[in-house]
């Protein structure tokens, strides 16, 4: 185990490539592949004529991209450097606009189209800034300083919507609801682990750890807006 600094990078050999962090591929792989399946649940199984089920969709295709690039942003550093981090952030802001979108339709009417308004324009800040901040600073020496704009748009979202709106709405409407602040508990062990660079193997490094527990997110979204569909149809 190691504490306040990395492990070296695993190095591998694949077809000629000279490849990085195999780990990081193959949990990047595992939250791509449990997004996909809930975004294929969430179209079979829920009315998507309505708002709230679209964005939900919209969240689970947008995290399984913004992973399957991250990964291969982390195995194909060598190549792609950090603008192989870049993608990743841009669908992973995309990501969290919809989270809030999603939970914005529980919000009365009046009130949507000013908040919806204040999502896009914050999603559209962060990818603006990050664009600057690629183009004007030595990013390959200062990459922690770069992900501070994902993390506080994420940080800024999350606890504002699934947070917040989750916990208002757990109690008026659906109690499934209160899934999402847990969410949003269940990633603040993910924060400190990347704070404190907490690695405990070469195998599974603070971002591995911070994966899985992304993974256990997937499910409590999905189970919150399933436990939502059954209250409010039974409401109905």
């Amino acid at each position: 185990m190691r504490v306040g600094s990395d492990f070296d990078k695993m190095e591998f050999s694949w077809f000629g490539l000279d490849l990085l962090e195999p780990n990081s591929l193959l949990t990047n792989s595992l939250i791509t592949l449990t997004a996909l399946i809930f975004f294929s649940l969430v179209i079979r199984k829920f009315p998507l004529n309505k708002a709230f089920y679209n964005y939900w969709k919209w969240l689970f295709l947008l995290q399984g991209i913004s992973f399957f690039t991250g990964g291969l942003g982390h195995v194909l550093y060598n190549y792609t450097g950090v603008w192989g981090k870049f993608v990743p952030m841009v669908f992973a802001t995309g990501m969290i606009m919809f989270a809030e979108h999603a939970m914005l339709t529980l919000i009365p009417k009046g009130k949507q189209n000013l908040f919806m308004t204040i999502s896009k324009v914050k999603a559209a800040t962060a990818i603006v800034i990050l664009l600057i901040l690629m183009l004007r600073m030595d990013v390959e020496n200062n990459l922690e300083k770069l992900l501070l704009v994902p993390s506080l748009n994420s940080t800024i979202g999350y606890f504002a919507t699934l947070f917040f709106l989750g916990w208002r709405y757990g109690k008026r409407v659906s109690k499934a609801l209160y899934l999402l602040p847990i969410s949003v508990l269940v990633l603040i062990p993910a924060a400190i682990f990347q704070m404190k660079k907490i690695n405990i193997h070469p195998w599974f490094d603070r971002n591995d750890v911070g994966h899985l527990l992304i993974i256990i997110t997937l499910f409590l979204y999905y189970f919150a807006i399933k436990g939502y569909h059954r209250d409010t149809e039974d409401a109905a």
